[in-house]
Protein backbone atom coordinates (compact mmCIF):
# COMPACT_ATOMS: atom_id res chain seq x y z
CA UNK A 1 0.00 0.00 0.00
CA UNK A 2 1.06 3.40 -1.09
CA UNK A 3 0.37 6.53 1.05
CA UNK A 4 0.95 10.48 -0.49
CA UNK A 5 0.97 13.41 1.29
CA UNK A 6 0.93 17.01 -0.79
CA UNK A 7 1.95 14.10 -3.87
CA UNK A 8 4.62 13.31 -2.06
CA UNK A 9 5.11 9.01 -1.84
CA UNK A 10 5.88 8.01 1.39
CA UNK A 11 7.22 4.57 0.50
CA UNK A 12 9.85 4.21 3.48
CA UNK A 13 9.25 3.50 7.38
CA UNK A 14 11.00 6.81 7.27
CA UNK A 15 9.00 8.74 4.88
CA UNK A 16 6.02 7.57 7.59
CA UNK A 17 7.67 8.48 10.59
CA UNK A 18 8.18 11.89 9.52
CA UNK A 19 4.50 12.52 8.18
CA UNK A 20 3.23 11.18 11.54
CA UNK A 21 5.04 13.92 13.33
CA UNK A 22 4.01 15.99 10.91
CA UNK A 23 0.31 15.41 11.77
CA UNK A 24 0.52 14.80 15.59
CA UNK A 25 2.46 18.48 15.68
CA UNK A 26 -0.27 19.96 13.56
CA UNK A 27 -3.00 17.69 15.98
CA UNK A 28 -1.30 18.39 19.12
CA UNK A 29 0.17 22.11 18.83
CA UNK A 30 -2.31 25.02 18.25
CA UNK A 31 -5.63 22.76 17.45
CA UNK A 32 -7.14 25.71 19.32
CA UNK A 33 -8.04 28.92 17.69
CA UNK A 34 -7.13 30.49 20.78
CA UNK A 35 -3.89 28.79 21.01
CA UNK A 36 -0.56 30.80 20.94
CA UNK A 37 1.89 29.00 22.50
CA UNK A 38 4.33 27.16 19.90
CA UNK A 39 6.34 23.60 20.04
CA UNK A 40 9.22 25.25 21.22
CA UNK A 41 7.02 27.31 23.42
CA UNK A 42 5.77 24.39 25.54
CA UNK A 43 9.33 22.58 24.82
CA UNK A 44 11.17 25.23 26.69
CA UNK A 45 8.79 26.11 29.53
CA UNK A 46 9.01 22.50 30.03
CA UNK A 47 12.26 22.45 30.29
CA UNK A 48 12.44 25.18 32.61
CA UNK A 49 9.94 23.49 34.94
CA UNK A 50 12.38 20.80 34.59
CA UNK A 51 15.44 21.34 35.46
CA UNK A 52 15.26 24.24 38.56
CA UNK A 53 16.27 27.52 36.94
CA UNK A 54 18.49 26.08 33.69
CA UNK A 55 21.22 28.51 32.04
CA UNK A 56 20.24 29.53 28.41
CA UNK A 57 23.12 27.69 27.50
CA UNK A 58 21.48 24.77 29.03
CA UNK A 59 17.78 25.30 27.28
CA UNK A 60 19.71 25.44 23.80
CA UNK A 61 21.40 22.18 24.30
CA UNK A 62 18.40 20.63 25.32
CA UNK A 63 16.27 21.48 22.67
CA UNK A 64 19.50 20.69 20.55
CA UNK A 65 19.14 24.54 19.33
CA UNK A 66 21.34 27.17 18.74
CA UNK A 67 21.75 29.38 21.56
CA UNK A 68 20.69 32.82 19.41
CA UNK A 69 17.41 30.64 18.68
CA UNK A 70 16.64 30.20 21.57
CA UNK A 71 17.14 33.71 23.07
CA UNK A 72 14.49 34.79 20.78
CA UNK A 73 11.98 32.76 21.57
CA UNK A 74 12.84 33.09 25.57
CA UNK A 75 13.17 36.96 25.01
CA UNK A 76 9.19 36.29 23.85
CA UNK A 77 8.35 34.39 26.97
CA UNK A 78 9.96 36.66 29.37
CA UNK A 79 7.62 39.34 27.59
CA UNK A 80 4.53 37.62 27.76
CA UNK A 81 5.35 37.25 31.70
CA UNK A 82 5.97 33.36 31.27
CA UNK A 83 9.35 32.89 32.19
CA UNK A 84 11.82 35.40 34.39
CA UNK A 85 15.70 35.55 33.60
CA UNK A 86 17.99 35.26 36.55
CA UNK A 87 21.61 36.23 37.48
CA UNK A 88 23.35 33.07 38.21
CA UNK A 89 25.20 33.79 41.80
CA UNK A 90 27.69 31.56 41.15
CA UNK A 91 28.65 33.49 37.28
CA UNK A 92 28.23 36.83 36.47
CA UNK A 93 27.82 35.60 32.61
CA UNK A 94 25.37 33.19 32.96
CA UNK A 95 22.10 34.10 32.75
CA UNK A 96 19.44 31.85 33.94
CA UNK A 97 15.79 31.39 33.54
CA UNK A 98 12.68 30.73 35.55
CA UNK A 99 8.76 30.02 34.82
CA UNK A 100 6.69 32.47 36.45
CA UNK A 101 2.77 30.89 37.57
CA UNK A 102 1.74 32.19 34.43
CA UNK A 103 4.30 29.74 32.48
CA UNK A 104 3.25 27.10 34.92
CA UNK A 105 -0.77 28.01 33.76
CA UNK A 106 0.70 27.95 29.91
CA UNK A 107 2.38 24.38 30.02
CA UNK A 108 0.05 22.97 31.85
CA UNK A 109 -3.01 23.75 29.57
CA UNK A 110 -0.32 22.97 26.68
CA UNK A 111 0.43 19.68 27.81
CA UNK A 112 -3.48 18.77 28.49
CA UNK A 113 -4.17 19.92 24.92
CA UNK A 114 -1.81 18.04 23.93
CA UNK A 115 -2.33 14.57 25.30
CA UNK A 116 -6.05 15.08 24.36
CA UNK A 117 -4.84 16.09 20.38
CA UNK A 118 -2.33 13.05 20.93
CA UNK A 119 -5.42 10.83 21.88
CA UNK A 120 -7.64 12.32 18.90
CA UNK A 121 -4.90 11.47 16.57
CA UNK A 122 -4.30 7.84 17.67
CA UNK A 123 -8.68 6.72 17.67
CA UNK A 124 -8.18 5.37 14.47
CA UNK A 125 -6.42 2.35 16.72
CA UNK A 126 -8.12 -0.26 18.12
CA UNK A 127 -7.28 -1.11 21.53
CA UNK A 128 -4.74 -4.03 20.62
CA UNK A 129 -3.09 -1.80 18.06
CA UNK A 130 -2.70 1.18 20.64
CA UNK A 131 -0.92 -1.52 23.07
CA UNK A 132 1.23 -2.99 20.22
CA UNK A 133 1.72 0.84 18.79
CA UNK A 134 2.72 2.25 22.91
CA UNK A 135 4.99 -1.48 23.26
CA UNK A 136 7.01 -0.30 19.63
CA UNK A 137 7.42 3.20 20.88
CA UNK A 138 8.90 2.32 24.60
CA UNK A 139 11.15 0.12 22.78
CA UNK A 140 12.51 3.22 20.70
CA UNK A 141 12.31 5.48 23.08
CA UNK A 142 14.07 3.20 26.25
CA UNK A 143 17.48 3.20 23.95
CA UNK A 144 19.83 5.22 24.96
Amino acid sequence: MSFFINNQKLDTPAARIFAFFRMAREQIFCAKPHCSSSFMDIAILHAAMEKDNPSMKDVADMLRIQGSSATVIIDRLVLNGELVRMEDPGDRRVVRIGITEAGKKILKSGMKDSIAGMDKLLAVLDERERAAFDKLITKIISQK
